[in-house]
């Protein structure tokens, strides 16, 4: 477990939202305007236009039960879930980063030595229930529509689409590592004891627990959500022809995929 397996990841997980800005990735971005000739989904629309968040997760959960292949309704309804929750992308940023775009081309350097996370419930000013929730329900209603089981409106390629699996796999694997109970209280943390030996403690402690044999569990489990975060991410890359935001992002993952492997 070396080599800041939770710092990599959350790096990438905000250089994700920072590339997204210019790459389609918005998600978190207002709605589109409602397709014409379709009621429901402009009354779910003007909802989420209006900041009826509840009102268009409703229209948009019905229009699911009627036709469970719609790739929009799952799509506006988890839009209207990130809005509804009022997750905000710069807290998440600024206050995980200590700044703005992270450095996310290289290995985790410069790392102040002690622990990486300061708060049991908010380690990044946004409440662990909530991000746990955010990256469940990213996963849950986006992930049919990329992995190509639904009615094809919104393509199985689309980077908006697979840039946000992207993230939320990379969301669940930085928790399964620190609250693998999801108990919305972090059991682990991560400690930089310097000189690059980056290990799993005990919440509060400096107690090494990577020999604990939990934590090979853990590890898999957080391994197994980064290689479907780099899958989605390379879908993503290849429909928008590449380039350097991607690129770097999708070398990164891999380096700290690697890094976890060696751990």
């Amino acid at each position: 477990m070396r080599k800041a397996i939770v710092i990599g990841m959350t790096l990438a997980c905000m250089a994700l939202l920072v590339g997204g800005c210019s790459k389609g990735f918005n998600l978190f971005a207002p709605l589109t305007p409602a397709i014409a000739g379709d009621k429901k989904l402009a009354d779910a629309a003007n909802a989420y236009a209006t900041g009826d968040y509840a009102t268009a997760m409703v229209i948009y959960q019905k229009l699911m039960t009627d036709n469970p292949s719609s790739s929009e309704a799952k799509y506006g309804y988890v839009k209207s879930y990130v809005k509804s929750v009022g997750f905000d992308i710069g807290t998440f940023i600024k206050n995980g980063t200590g700044h703005g775009a992270p450095p996310f081309a290289a290995p985790v350097v410069g790392v102040a030595k002690g622990p990486v996370l300061d708060s049991r419930t908010d380690p990044f000013g946004i409440n662990i229930a909530k991000m746990q929730n955010l990256s469940n329900n990213l996963i849950t209603y986006l992930g049919p529509i990329a992995d190509g089981l639904c009615d094809g409106v919104i393509p199985a390629n689309d980077v908006d689409v697979n840039t946000s699996l992207a993230f939320a796999y990379l969301l669940r694997g930085v928790f399964k590592v620190v609250d693998p109970a999801s108990t919305g209280v972090l059991q682990f943390n991560i400690y930089d004891f310097g000189n690059g030996n980056v290990k799993v403690v005990l919440w509060g402690t400096t107690t090494i627990v990577s020999s604990n044999p939990l934590i090979a569990v853990i590890k898999n489990s957080a391994l197994a959500d980064l290689n479907k975060s780099i899958g989605y991410l390379h879908v993503a890359n290849t429909t928008s022809g590449g380039g350097t935001i991607w690129t770097d992002v999708e070398g990164f993952l891999t380096h700290v995929r690697d890094a976890i492997n060696a751990g």
